[in-house]
C-alpha cells in the first residue's frame, strides 16, 4: 500500500508548501494563487458549464484551422504536383 502512494508524496508536499506560501507570504501578490483557489475556480467552471463551453469552441477553432491549413496543403499540393511550370516558378530557390 505505501509503495503505491510513494510517487504522490513529493507533488502533494509541493502543492502544500505552495499553499502556506500563497496564503501567508505572497498574500499581497497578484500573480500567485493558492491551489486550493484555483481547484475551487476549476469546480465552479465545470458546474456552471463555461468550462465545456470554453472547450467546445477551443475546439471548434482548432479543427476549423486545421481543415482551413489541410485545404490549402492539398490544393497547393495538387497545383504544384500537375504543373511543372507553376512548380519551377514557385520552388526556383530549391533544387530537387
Amino acid at each position: 500500500m505505501i509503495r503505491r502512494l510513494r510517487p504522490f508524496v513529493f507533488p502533494v508536499l509541493i502543492l502544500a508548501a505552495l499553499e502556506l506560501w500563497a496564503r501567508t507570504v505572497g498574500a499581497q501578490s497578484d500573480a500567485i494563487a493558492p491551489p486550493s483557489a484555483a481547484l475551487h475556480a476549476f469546480g465552479g467552471a465545470l458546474t456552471d458549464g463555461s468550462l465545456l463551453a470554453a472547450t467546445g469552441f477551443t475546439l471548434g477553432s482548432a479543427a476549423l484551422g486545421l481543415l482551413i491549413g489541410g485545404g490549402l496543403g492539398v490544393a497547393l499540393g495538387t497545383l504544384l504536383g500537375l504543373s511543372a511550370a507553376r512548380r519551377g516558378c514557385l520552388f526556383s530557390a530549391w533544387k530537387f
